[in-house]
């Protein structure tokens, strides 16, 4: 598997990798609606076009992805119980919600993790400004109005980036790593690549 230094970041990319999956096999994470840890690897089925996020997804995107037979997932860091926080407070299904306490998918997927990519990389303010332009602000006081503080279980959890995968069956056919803190996925990209992938645009 590559190093994700050698990953381009912010750039989709196309791919024929099995090695994702392979990564995968045994990772444990928690279900958040069942409260129980589930092996990650073993979520989807050879026929399956899976979507994987560790990061941000949008509500409109769910649904859609849902309504054509995909099966999506959203990896978030912390504890089970800060994943059932998570799903209150935005709506997010929990039988679609996993939570990596240890980082465990975030580190099988070689997802970037430096203070570059966070503090000290100028796409963090300017993907922030970009977010507030858009809605006015809304997404992010929405987030801030119910904001809990939280220490992070393992270090180096708070300078982890996200990403999306795309998989069919064991193979990743599409990938984005964020390159700064909230530079995620255009959310009408990562739908779109899973309906051409799945076949169903």
């Amino acid at each position: 598997m590559p190093s994700a230094a050698g990953i381009a970041k912010g750039q989709e990319q196309f791919v024929d990798d099995k090695s994702k999956h392979e990564a995968l096999q045994g990772v444990k994470a928690w279900l958040v609606s069942e409260q129980k840890q589930v092996d990650v690897g073993s979520l989807w089925n050879k026929d399956d076009v899976m979507v994987e996020l560790a990061g941000q997804l949008r509500e409109e995107v769910v649904q859609q992805v849902k309504a054509k037979g995909i099966k999506l997932y959203l990896v978030s860091l912390g504890p089970p119980d800060r994943g059932t926080e998570f799903a209150k407070h935005t709506g997010f299904p929990e039988d679609q919600l996993l939570a990596d306490p240890e980082s465990a998918v975030y580190e099988a997927l070689s997802l970037h993790n430096s203070a570059l990519d966070t503090f000290f990389n100028p796409k963090t303010p300017l993907a922030l400004l970009d977010r507030v332009r858009k809605n006015g602000g809304k997404e992010i006081r929405n987030v801030m109005s119910d904001w809990k503080f939280w220490i992070p279980t393992k270090n180096g959890q708070s300078t982890q980036q996200g990403g999306a995968f795309i998989f069919k069956g064991e193979t990743c056919l599409w990938q984005y790593f964020d390159p700064a803190t909230a530079a995620h996925v255009n959310a009408q990209q990562l739908l779109k690549r899973a309906l051409e992938i799945a076949g169903k645009n």
